[in-house]
């Protein structure tokens, strides 16, 4: 394998937490390893450890095609890369983020904005009450602010879902699944608590 291959494996991107983040299981320590991003003038991005490995947070001003140097020190050899931030591995968890929860209980409506991020395009957003399926949306809306905030994330990652919901005796059980194929595979559940009253 050569560097331009194994470099951009070796490290991977969460483009929920906006950084490259480079994961070695089981290691006790890392190598020497320097990341920089030329486009926004850093020279050396410093790295913090995180339960998953060493992450180096990339500025939300960084685009796709935005320039990215990696370089590791194996044995005494250094081996670095340079090309777009979309090159390297894609790692984003899945993940579910409600913005605005409505509730009207006199009229038994409920309606839910958000966005999600590390999806399939495929995905289906359901509506859960007391473990049954009471609605459901695609991840279809534009959402610039979100897009602004991480820029890797497509501008079309928000949902909208309505639904017709009076059970205050179910409001507990409210959740948000993200299923996927055609087995349905829960990808990630993010819990719903809906207002007390309509704002």
């Amino acid at each position: 394998m050569s560097v331009q291959e194994l470099l951009p494996a070796v490290f991977e991107r969460d483009d929920l937490r906006n950084c490259i983040r480079l994961r070695l299981s089981g290691a006790s320590e890392f190598p020497p390893v320097q990341v920089r991003f030329p486009k926004a003038g850093r020279k050396r991005v410093a790295g913090t450890l995180s339960p998953t490995g060493l992450d180096f947070p990339y500025p939300a001003s960084l685009r796709a095609e935005s320039a990215v140097v990696l370089q590791v020190e194996v044995a005494g050899e250094q081996l670095r890369w340079q090309g777009p931030l979309a090159a390297v591995r894609d790692a984003t968890p899945p993940a579910i983020r409600v913005s605005i929860c409505e509730h009207d209980p006199a009229r038994g409506f409920l309606r839910l904005t958000g966005w999600v991020a590390g999806l399939p395009k495929q995905a289906r957003i359901l509506l859960y009450a007391g473990g049954r399926a009471i609605a459901e949306t695609r991840v279809d809306k534009r959402r610039p602010d979100v897009a602004e905030a991480h820029p890797l994330l497509p501008v079309a990652c928000g949902f909208d879902l309505r639904a017709e919901f009076s059970d205050a005796a179910l409001a507990d059980t409210l959740e948000l699944r993200a299923l996927y194929g055609k087995s349905d595979r829960t990808l990630t559940i993010a819990p719903v608590i809906p207002p007390r009253t309509v704002e």
